[in-house]
């Protein structure tokens, strides 16, 4: 503890009350520890709701004397620094506090006697301070200290462990969403977020408590508030004036116009009709100078009634969230805009692989009959000149046979490349569902990507029963077969090795499996748990977007219904298991043709 607590011999509600343990008169005591900081609070007419007050603050409040002994303290201190009950009695020496904190390692190593003497040196020198410390235990406590004119001390304790998580992990979704954002695009401008948290700065009375904070007894009658409460709020100067009704300031705001349009006595009473029956609240409130404030209020303990609010300024906190939902929804449209652009730069590879591949069978077919066409002109040469022979005429049919022959063989694997290539590309433009041929299909996709794979130099092989057929989205099917071969063809390997990538299918009943395994150089154990997020890539140096696998995470979750692992070793090559049901549900089915 770095500080001190007060108790007494009066109790109410749980808080103990008295100036000195032997004290004879604790009313005229409380009265006067109500009233020992006179600048605070004026016009006190009873401090028991001042106590009732303190004790359901969030924050700890504690009061030591000249001799550093302490005099009150609310419960929230003693839990908050987990202090056994025999340390905040009244008239607890603060300095075996200290002893105690040290000893169990409250303030880090170092020998007990000199972190309790240089505590006790810092508190004789009576100046106010504000320091934060941080638990054994993880929890951050902001202590803030005023001295008194008596010689003591009055210190405020406030948790702001969840304050400081919240702002690190705002700080760090901020850093990488931009440090994203910057990567991708330049069209996105830097998204800068400023989060600005209302601290607790509580020092001698309510006065000094950062939120306003406002009570009010059974008869809804103003008992206790601070000037936070009146200048957050908006009200006049002369609102501040202990006794005044609950309905003046309801009806203030009903004629400023808060409420909205109406029966100006019909909405205050409404709102006192709901004050008189008061419960456990929080909401937010915007008001008209653009700024949002959050009200939380609870009532008082049976045994004064009436109820206490606190008010806290929330309107950094609120525009940061917007303008990060704003962010993230440029983010989603940008990563939108890539996947459509992957897509089209796959229905590119398609069209070059039809290119190449139908290039050797028309230039086979071109040549056969060109071969024939030169044998046919010979011919007519012969028989126009009257010179035809039998042999001549043997030769040409022999000839003619060849060719035509060869030229049909070529003809026929060219159309039967075009038809599986349009096939594939109006299956990824249409995206509709159907059954279709697995072993043909998956051939075809590969054959699409051979300009591709030939260029890499690579080896493509498939292992597949030729029935197997699937009831499910070709075209989202061929754009993960494309995705991770390519994937593969192009970050898998060395340039010096071998190259070769083995796709194998095999299914049960209900599941079908394919694994694209290569014999590259593996992933390494850092990058291995991030290669389906989004943006990530070894080849960003090379124009690579870091989508690709992430598109094909997405397409299988959302569209197959299906799913995929990888497992990786540094030398050992790569395995992708892709898992996906043999027949699309109905349900999913629909849900895919909508989104």
């Amino acid at each position: 503890m770095d500080n001190h607590c007060l108790y007494s011999k009066r109790r109410r509600n749980g808080v103990i009350f008295n100036k000195q343990p032997n004290s004879v008169h604790p009313e005229t005591d409380a009265h006067d520890i109500a009233n020992f900081n006179q600048g605070s609070m004026a016009k006190q007419v009873d401090p028991t709701p001042l106590i009732e007050a303190l004790e359901l603050l969030d924050q700890g409040i504690s009061i030591m004397d000249a001799d550093f002994k302490l005099i009150y303290c609310n419960n929230r201190v003693a839990r908050m620094l987990d202090l056994p009950a025999r340390m905040v009695t009244p008239g607890s020496s603060l300095e075996t506090i200290f002893h105690y904190n040290a000893e169990r390692g409250e303030y880090g190593p170092g020998s007990p006697e000199d972190i309790v003497k240089a505590r006790m040196a810092m508190l004789r020198r009576h100046e106010a301070h504000k320091f934060e410390r941080t638990r054994p235990d993880g929890t951050i406590i902001e202590i803030t200290g005023k001295p008194l004119e008596d010689g003591g001390f009055i210190t405020i304790y406030s948790d702001v462990t969840a304050l400081k998580q919240a702002e690190s992990s705002l700080r760090e979704a901020k850093e990488n969403l931009e440090e994203r954002v910057k990567e991708r695009t330049a069209k996105l401008r830097e998204n800068k977020r400023e989060l600005a948290h209302q601290k607790a700065l509580l020092e001698a009375t309510l006065e000094h408590v950062s939120q306003g904070i406002s009570v009010f007894d059974k008869d809804l009658r103003l008992v206790l508030y601070n000037d936070h409460f009146l200048k957050m709020l908006g009200f006049p100067t002369r609102f501040g004036k202990i006794g005044k009704s609950m309905r003046d300031f309801f009806e203030y705001n009903a004629r400023r116009g808060d409420y909205g349009e109406g029966d100006i006595d019909k909405m205050v009473e409404e709102r006192m009709e709901l004050a008189r029956h008061p419960e456990p609240h929080s909401f937010t409130r915007n008001l008209g100078n653009d700024r949002t404030i959050e009200v939380c209020g609870n009532p008082m303990p049976q045994l004064t009634g009436g109820f206490v609010t606190t008010y806290s300024d929330v309107t950094a906190m609120v525009r940061a969230q917007e303008e990060a939902e704003e962010a993230l929804r440029q983010l989603r449209e940008t990563q939108q805009s890539l996947v459509q652009a992957e897509k089209m730069a796959a229905l590119g590879q398609l069209v070059a692989g039809v290119a190449h591949e139908i290039n050797t069978p028309l230039g086979v077919g071109l040549t056969s009959m060109t071969h024939f066409q030169h044998k046919l002109a010979q011919l007519d040469h012969a028989f126009k000149a009257g010179q035809l022979k039998r042999s001549q005429m043997a030769n040409f049919i022999t000839a003619a046979h060849e060719a035509t022959e060869l030229a049909v063989s070529n003809l026929k694997r060219a159309a039967g490349l075009v038809d599986g290539f349009k096939k594939i590309a109006v299956d990824q433009t249409t995206e509709k569902r159907r059954i279709f041929n697995v072993h043909d299909y998956t051939r075809d996709v590969v054959s699409s990507l051979q300009a591709k794979i030939k260029y890499e130099g690579a080896t493509v092989t498939l292992t597949c029963p030729e029935t197997l057929e699937l009831d499910s989205y070709p075209g989202a099917y061929s754009q993960v077969i494309s995705n991770i071969v390519l994937n593969a063809v192009e970050h898998a390997f060395n340039n010096h090795q071998p190259k070769t990538i083995a796709l194998t299918v095999k299914a049960t009943d209900d599941i079908l499996q394919v694994t694209v395994h290569d014999n590259g150089r593996g992933i390494p154990k850092d990058d291995l748990p991030k290669i389906f997020d989004p943006f990530f890539t070894t080849g960003r140096g090379r124009g690579r977007s870091g989508l690709g696998l992430n598109h094909v995470y997405n397409i299988l979750q959302t569209r197959l219904r299906g799913n995929i692992t990888c497992t990786s070793e540094p030398g050992q090559g790569t395995s992708f298991t892709i898992t996906l049901p043999r027949q699309v549900p109905e349900e999913d089915a629909l849900q895919a043709i909508a989104e």
